[in-house]
């Protein structure tokens, strides 16, 4: 990367180049670099169209920006992606340190060091959750008003009922009229449903690649499961995103029909109960390659809400959108009491099969850090498999290297096969 440089610009050539390479090299994978490689050039060249940018938190869901026509970027899933690229995000953590803590989590220094250092474009307006952690809360008040930036807080309730659906509701009529204060664009209900149709049948069909991944083998790699976490948060209510399920769906099911996964052998299956390593996304697969170790599920990716079946009504929507925001990846994990967690790693472990289960922990994920001993205990209680955890920093490798943190996958795993 440039000593200066458009994150934004350098994105969009990144993927362009990935997918030429993938189109070149691996042409049956082309698909799943596609959706991403059209997002970031319409993400660069978004304000040449004269189309509104705004930020969104992990925690948030983008539905309701599609349909207003404002394009939205989450800057933490783009500090992911700096992590896992080249260059990585190093010159930009370094950046933050001068005005921000070391237990700030790194997807939000990444943000406020390419934000302060001119590199990360200013957006139109910041739209964030107040779940899943204190970083990110803290993070995007301190950014926006620094920057002198709108930006509006959506007040996520601790409880997960009827009642704080009604609320959060609420909180997303409030989104909408600060939109059209600070974008000048208007909410288009006929768009609205067309969006919410989209998204549902997304969903839908997510549904189907879940169950899909249950099999043994499992039919789809760790590739899969991670990209389709990544893409839900800021694509939902998109026709591209309902393309991209689609087609995973149908090479899992063409999969499962011939009893074949991706990998000869599946030796060992493990739920992630965390996020990955982000700066090596490729550690998953190296588990498949040298042990037969499937990661067949994980937490990050674990994007389970209901459809919204009537979407007629514009007040069942933005109820249906309401509980949908509680379960976004990251948000189900941090929001309410512990057994939230808890009880959905258990179903998740017991579910798809796993032999075992790992916790890659990242050091700023305080919440996490809190009640993994727990979660463990009541995952060994309930089923009685094996858990690994561990420490890292998911964006900043000189914390913990990949050849130290596969030196620990190893270990592990080779203890598993005996």
């Amino acid at each position: 990367m440039e000593a200066s440089t458009n994150v934004f610009k350098y994105l969009s050539e990144n993927f362009k180049a990935i997918n030429k390479h993938i189109a070149e090299k691996r042409p049956e994978d082309k698909w799943i670099y596609d959706l991403n490689t059209k997002y970031y050039e319409d993400l660069y060249t978004a304000k040449d169209r004269g189309q509104p940018v705004i930020w969104m938190s992990a925690g948030t869901i983008p539905e309701l920006f599609y349909a207003m026509d404002i394009f939205p970027v989450s800057p933490e899933g783009i500090s992911s992606l700096l992590a896992g690229s080249r260059e990585g995000l190093m010159k930009y953590l370094d950046y933050a340190q001068r005005y921000v803590p070391d237990h700030i989590c790194g997807v939000n220094k990444g943000m406020i060091g390419a934000a302060m250092a001119g590199d990360l474009p200013l957006p139109d307006a910041i739209v964030h959750a107040a779940h899943p952690c204190d970083s990110g809360l803290a993070s995007f008040d301190t950014i926006a008003e620094y920057l002198d930036v709108p930006h509006f807080c959506i007040d996520t309730p601790y409880t997960q009922n009827e009642r704080s659906y009604k609320y959060m509701a609420g909180e997303l009529k409030k989104v909408v009229s600060f939109l059209e204060e600070h974008t000048g664009r208007k909410l288009d209900e006929d768009r609205l449903r067309e969006v919410v149709e989209y998204s549902n049948e997304a969903l839908r069909y997510l549904a189907k690649i879940n169950e899909l991944r249950k099999n043994v083998p499992c039919p789809l790699s760790s590739l899969h499961l991670m990209v389709t976490g990544s893409l839900c948060v800021s694509m939902s209510g998109t026709p591209g995103l309902v393309e991209f399920y689609k087609k995973q769906y149908e090479i899992g099911k063409a999969a499962v029909e011939e009893n074949r996964g991706p990998i000869p052998e599946e030796k060992i299956r493990l739920v992630s109960l965390f996020t990955p390593v982000l700066f090596d996304t490729g550690i998953f697969r190296w588990m498949e390659r040298e042990f037969g170790a499937m990661v067949v599920k994980d937490g990050l990716s674990n994007f389970s809400a209901n459809t919204i079946e009537d979407v007629s009504d514009t007040e069942s929507i933005f109820l249906g959108l309401a509980e949908r925001l509680t379960y976004t990846p990251m948000g189900h994990m941090a929001n309410g009491p512990y057994e939230i967690y808890s009880d959905m790693v258990i179903n998740i472990c017991r579910d798809y099969k796993a032999d075992a289960a790992i916790f890659a922990g990242n050091f700023a994920c305080k919440h996490a850090w809190a009640t993994i001993k727990l979660v463990k205990d009541n995952i060994q209680d309930e089923l009685g498999i094996p858990i690994f955890i561990f420490d890292i920093d998911f964006v900043d490798p000189r914390m913990k290297s990949s050849d130290t943190i596969k030196a620990q996958l190893q270990d592990f795993i080779t203890t598993l096969l005996g």
